[in-house]
């Protein structure tokens, strides 16, 4: 019943995204309070993966309750999808102010953000492309924990473990999955979309162009750290049986001139 609040009255729109940037930042403030020994960093980075945890799993009951939201494309929003809208772009617009008020973040992450906000408002304002904009939401929140736990175990020391292999590993293929996999088959649907709003397909096709960037970048991420030590260890051990043979050749020799 109280989804019902969420069916795309505009006047009401900014009220609701308001109350939740404020719902956001008593969050941010609770945390911050109760884990005062840790930095602000840290208190916020848990905020993020609590909306990341979170928004996917509503997203997801929207998905299963709701009709296949690639068989809606360019529909009128449904009260889920609007309360998803709301819950993310309050987050959005209060991690993004964090980010500039504490200056720790570069230049794609920013754009990223302002893309996130203006699609997650857009569509709410517009009542309309619901269903694309949660899918997109969707894809790019379900490594967000990923992130964060990498980010944690570097701050705890604990990176290269086993653990932190294991969670790259899963980072690097979730993250193709839904940014690249589907990314690229809602990119296709957006394209041949006759019912979407052009401002929401130039979103849609940003965000997957800042998918495809980052996702070069962690694929030079894991050739740099993982093939390239694998590359030196073969090496090393190359050399070692070169000299080694090397060895056995002069004993041979030594052996055949007493002889």
């Amino acid at each position: 019943m109280m989804l019902a609040f969420f069916s795309g009255i505009p006047y009401l729109n900014f009220w609701y995204v308001s109350a939740s940037v404020i719902s956001w930042t008593l969050l941010y403030c609770f945390i911050s309070s109760t884990n005062s020994k840790q930095s602000g960093l840290w208190n916020c980075r848990i905020v993020a993966m609590i909306h990341s945890l979170t928004v996917t799993k509503l997203i997801e009951l929207s998905f299963i309750y709701e009709s296949n939201p690639f068989c809606i494309i360019g529909e009128k929003n449904s009260c889920m999808q609007n309360f998803a809208l709301v819950f993310s772009g309050g987050y959005f617009v209060f991690d993004f102010a964090w980010c500039i008020i504490k200056g720790n973040e570069g230049a794609l992450m920013l754009l990223h953000h302002v893309i996130s906000i203006l699609s997650l408002i857009g569509g709410l304002c517009l009542n309309h492309s619901g269903a694309e904009i949660c899918i997109t939401l969707w894809g790019s929140e379900l490594t967000n924990p990923f992130l964060q736990i990498r980010w944690f175990l570097k701050e705890l020391k604990q990176y290269d473990t086993s653990f932190g292999k294991l969670n790259d590993f899963l980072f690097f293929w979730f993250f193709a999955f839904s940014r690249v996999g589907v990314g690229t088959a809602l990119a296709f649907l957006f394209y041949h979309a006759k019912k979407t709003i052009f401002i929401i397909k130039v979103g849609g096709f940003l965000f997957y162009g800042l998918s495809i960037v980052w996702m070069w970048q962690i694929c030079l991420f894991v050739r740099h750290k993982y093939f390239k030590k694998r590359s030196s260890w073969l090496q090393g051990y190359m050399c070692f049986i070169s000299y080694s043979k090397w060895r056995i050749v002069c004993m041979l020799d030594s052996w055949h001139n007493l002889s």
